[in-house]
Formats: structure tokens, sequence, C-alpha cells
């Protein structure tokens, strides 16, 4: 894929060319309707998936939703900024992959897994605006946890995947993400003081036939352009950001975090999203010890054997180092078990 310089896109067109599918659209306002005509039968039980409309452009840049971020300020007066600017981790309970992601002002929990911790599975409804399940495998989609749920009460964003197994249980509010490329949606509250977060569907892992097929997600705050990539096994955009399949919106190649359970990968997939034009303020690596995956793939034998690193803060820490700018300014945030949640500052 040519190198980006540095476009970014403008937050209009995420709510206009939305095509993700829900069971209720209510809590994704920027819903697009599709004709009939335009549908086409999805794997989810229940579901239809929208077809891609052709010819929606997306003018303008990132860095254009950071400016409308600045005249947004001038609502100060109301109190509105203070929140919009949110952003901020935090991980609870167990796993890898759960987290709570405030952005804006919008309480995301990813990937739950609350045994340890002193959320309450029960009452998930009443202190998040949304429950994100990226993927599937049972070290993600913690059953114990989303049993426990009021499920007929949370609003829940989900892959395809994880959409399908969810689509099995007494869920009324369910946007089910296109495989990425392609999906969208676009997350709101009835608060005015909070933004709008556009989710954004990209390539993972799974490039090799024994590797897992995953997705990976971007995250952006509608109203301070702040973006945030996460892929739940760390191969966001695939091994080193190396993917190269069609379509790839330019919003991945613009994050400004990367949120990742294992620095082995995403040292390679920092580099690659640097070479692609982004400028990387932050990597923020979930707690969590041993490999993510049961079995080393061979191409992360490979990599070891021609000087790759381990998951270990001193080598990330050095191989940023190494690399010279921009790759070096970029930070390294530990977020640690239950602890204190972390904010990404701008």
């Amino acid at each position: 894929m040519a190198p980006h310089t540095g476009r970014r896109c403008s937050a209009v067109c995420i709510v206009v060319a939305l095509t993700a599918l829900w069971t209720n659209s209510a809590f994704c306002p920027g819903h697009m309707e599709v004709p009939s005509s335009d549908r086409v039968p999805s794997p989810t039980r229940g579901f239809q998936l929208p077809r891609p409309r052709l010819g929606l452009k997306r003018p303008g840049s990132l860095e254009s939703w950071r400016l409308v971020g600045q005249v947004s300020r001038a609502a100060e007066d109301k109190g509105f900024a203070g929140m919009k600017n949110i952003l901020r981790v935090q991980a609870v309970g167990s796993g890898r992959g759960s987290f709570i992601l405030e952005m804006g002002g919008i309480r995301i929990l990813v990937n739950p897994n609350l045994q340890g911790s002193d959320l309450k599975p029960e009452n998930v409804h009443e202190e998040f605006d949304y429950v994100f399940l990226s993927s599937e495998e049972p070290e993600f989609f913690h059953r114990p946890t989303v049993d426990k749920m009021k499920l007929t009460k949370v609003k829940f964003v989900t892959s395809q995947k994880a959409g399908q197994e969810l689509a099995k249980m007494m869920v009324r509010n369910l946007a089910v993400l296109q495989n990425g490329p392609g999906g969208q949606c676009y997350l709101q509250k009835k608060d005015k003081a909070a933004a709008a977060v556009g989710v954004l569907s990209a390539p993972g892992s799974g490039s090799f036939p024994w590797e897992k097929q995953e997705q990976g997600f971007i995250f952006v705050n509608l109203e301070t352009g702040a973006a945030v990539a996460y892929e739940a096994f760390g191969q966001f955009l695939s091994k080193g950001a190396s993917s190269n399949k069609p379509d790839i919106p330019e919003e991945a190649y613009q994050v400004d975090f990367l949120i990742t359970p294992n620095l082995a990968e995403a040292a390679g997939v920092a580099a690659g999203l640097t070479q692609k034009g982004a400028k990387l303020r932050g990597v923020l690596r979930l707690p969590g010890e041993g490999p993510i995956q049961e079995e080393e793939s061979p191409m992360a034998a490979l990599d070891k054997a021609f000087g790759g690193i381990d998951d270990d803060p001193d080598q990330f820490r050095n191989f940023l180092k190494d690399q010279g700018p921009p790759l070096s300014d970029t930070r390294l945030l530990m977020a640690e078990p239950n602890g204190a949640a972390v904010d990404l500052e701008l």
C-alpha cells in the first residue's frame, strides 16, 4: 500500500458512510438506512449486511477533526470541553484483553473478563455506555462474565464472529461490524457533554494459514480526532502492519495510540505504521504474562532468529530508541492489573 503522508479523514464522512449492521440502531444514531435491494444475506443469524455504498468520499483529514475539536472548545463556558477531551485506558479483571476505554466522555468496556475485579457484571449496563467484543476466542469473549450481564440492557458492539456467538443469547442491542476493512459504527450518548466516537474495522492477525483470523479496530473521537488502534492478538493491520488488503481506511495509518497485549508484536506494528506515515504518540501494553497464543507460530520463531524482541518493556524501549525519530519519540505506557487508569495525553 502506498505510504500515507499525513492525510486524515473528516469526521463528517464517518457519520455518513456507515456500513455496520445492528439489531437495534437506536444506540448508533449515525446508522445509514440501506434500501432492501442493496442488502445481502449475513452469516450472522437473523441479520442482514448492507452492501458498501460506492462513490462515498472522505475528504479532509484527521487534522481537520482536531480543528473541529479546537472550535468546539469555544463551548468551554458550558463545561463540555473537559469531558470531550478525555482519553484513558484502565485494565480490569483478568485476561489480556479486558480493559476500559474512556474516550470523549463515552465509557466502553472492552473484552470484559471481570474475575478479580470490583466491577459486577450485572451492573455493567449502568456503568458503561457500550460493551465491545473484538473476538469470539474464550480469552476475550469471557462467557462467565457475559452470562451474568443483564443482556437486554447492555449495548454491544462486536466483531462479526463475536456477534454470531452473542446473537444466540438474549440480547436486544447489538451492532456487528463487518470484517475489516469496511465495517464502521458511530457511537453516541444523550449527554451533549460527550463526544461522538467512530469505530472502524481493519485487518488483524491471520495472514498465514496457521494463524487465527482476527479483526483490528480504530476508535476515533469525532470532536478531537484522537485515534486509538487495538487488535486482540497484537497484530493490528496484520504482522508488522504489513496488510495490503484493499480499502484499508486511512484512519488506520493515522492512529495516535496503539493498545497491545504483546510488545514483541507491537514493535513490528509500530515500525510498519511509521513507515506508512503514522506518528505514534504512545504504545500502551495491557497486563498479562506469557504468549497470547498457545503455540508459537513459525513466523514468530523466525522473527526472533532475525533479531526480533521479546515481550519485554526494556527491549521495547531500546527498539524505539534504535529506530530514531519519529518512532523514538513514542512513549511506552504500562497498564497495571486493576490499577489506576492511564491517561493517553495528546
